[in-house]
Formats: C-alpha cells, sequence, structure tokens
C-alpha cells in the first residue's frame, strides 16, 4: 500500500486471530516478510467483539467510491457463533471499509478503515438533529417516524466536564444498545448489555466493545443495521463492530 501524501509504499501483513483481525506494517521481499521496527505488536482494525476474518480485495477499479483498497470482515466470534439466536445463517458481513496506510512521527505505521465513500449514495431520508447544550441527564431527539432497523449516523462528542456522553440506537421499551464515551476509562465503548437476546451463550456479553482515545471531542460515524453496530471514529481510524439481536416486537428507534 502506498503510503497517504506520499510515493513510499509498505505491505500490510493481515491476520485472524481470537475473534478479530489485526495486522503488521512492513517490508516484503518475495520471501519473507519483516516487520517495521516502529511496530511493537499486532495492531487491530477494530476493537469490538465482532470483526473476524476479514479480507480485502485486488483488481477493483480505481475510481469513486472505491479509490483505496477496501476491507470486507465477519461479524461474528467464535467463541458464541454456533449459539447466536439466528436461523440459516450464522453471522453477516460488515460494511465495506476504506483502506487508508499513514505514518505517524510518533506512533509509526497505521492503517485507517473508515467506510467507503459509496456510504453516502444509500441514505434515502435525511435527518438533522443538533444538541449543542449541556446535557445533564438523557435527551431525546425526535427523529420523525423513524423506525430504527437501519441508520448512518453522524455525531460530534464532545465530553467537557460529563461523566459519559453517548447515543442510544435499536432502541425499545426496555432494550438499547449504547455508544458512548467515557469519561473515567477515557474509553469509546459499545454497551450492548441490554441490547435484546444477550443470555444465549456466556461469552456474549464478556468480550469487550471498547477502545481508548486520547481527545475530549470525537466524530463519530455509526452504522446501524437490523442485527449490528459498526462504529467508526474519524479522529483514529480504528472502528467497533458488535452483533446485537434485539426485540424487534420493541424496538422504536
Amino acid at each position: 500500500m502506498k503510503i497517504d501524501g506520499s510515493e513510499e509504499t509498505k505491505w500490510v501483513l493481515v491476520l485472524s486471530m481470537s475473534g478479530t483481525t489485526g495486522y503488521f506494517v512492513g517490508d516484503f521481499n518475495g520471501t519473507h516478510f519483516t516487520i517495521d521496527p516502529t511496530i511493537k505488536d499486532i495492531i487491530r482494525f477494530d476493537y469490538g467483539a465482532d470483526f473476524y476474518a476479514a479480507i480485502s480485495f485486488n483488481g477493483i477499479p480505481q475510481s469513486k467510491p472505491f479509490q483505496q483498497r477496501v476491507l470486507i470482515g465477519w461479524i461474528n466470534n467464535w467463541a458464541y457463533a454456533n449459539d447466536i439466536p439466528t436461523s440459516t445463517w450464522r453471522g453477516a458481513q460488515s460494511f465495506p471499509r476504506a483502506l487508508t496506510l499513514k505514518k505517524d512521527d510518533l506512533f509509526g505505521y497505521k492503517v485507517w478503515n473508515l467506510p467507503v465513500m459509496g456510504i453516502d449514495q444509500l441514505i434515502q431520508t435525511k435527518i438533522l438533529a443538533i444538541v449543542q447544550k449541556n446535557i445533564t441527564g438523557e435527551v431525546d431527539i425526535d427523529l420523525k417516524g423513524y423506525d430504527g432497523r437501519a441508520a448512518y449516523i453522524g455525531a460530534v462528542m464532545h465530553l467537557k466536564d460529563a461523566k459519559a456522553i453517548g447515543v442510544k440506537v435499536l432502541k425499545g421499551i426496555a432494550e438499547y444498545t449504547k455508544v458512548y464515551l467515557d469519561a473515567s476509562s477515557q474509553q469509546l465503548i459499545v454497551d450492548r448489555s441490554k441490547s435484546g437476546n444477550v443470555a444465549f451463550n456466556e461469552n456474549f456479553l464478556k468480550i469487550p466493545n471498547a477502545v481508548t482515545y486520547s481527545k475530549s471531542v470525537i466524530r463519530l460515524k455509526i452504522i446501524v443495521d437490523r442485527s449490528s453496530v459498526e462504529v467508526f471514529d474519524y479522529e483514529s481510524g480504528v472502528s467497533i463492530t458488535s452483533r446485537v439481536f434485539p426485540n424487534w416486537t420493541q424496538v422504536q428507534e
């Protein structure tokens, strides 16, 4: 891959491990892959429980929306894959992600993964909901009849003095999936503990869906589908992908 803003190229070695997908950046001479000395450990594309066996594609026309290498992962985890409450199918494919190799003087090489540009062409209805005030409790936003089963959400979150700030998706009478920033742990978290059916396997709630952040203002894009939530941090190029199993007789927004 070419380094963003440069003619320099590096090889990216992708590996699947323990329910997630990671990579090393280095050089390849046709026989041996050598990890770049700036890379101290394997780096994850995604910090959710469900982004496994991701693959990229060769031969994609280099025109919009596919001007970069594209990655797709399996939204599932072998810790509970055989027990998920579905019939016929096991897991789903993630939304296609455009990869960008970047070089940072402080942290070395890193591959950003964000939704491909073509996602904007899929939007059928746009809803503008702006909250620009200090929030001390929960705030409900009028989504004008949106039924909650599929959405592409853009959010700019600023913690300031708050302990946490976030949004709830796939929300029903007594269930929801929460995407939030937590000040005490300094993490971006997807909480699926109240997302619906969570009791089908003891491992489902044990695997973290969180990544450490270092900024008080974070730009997020959230892809919500009927049984998945994919969160992308546009400040760091990382993501969190989670399967969820809501009760569709309850979901309202």
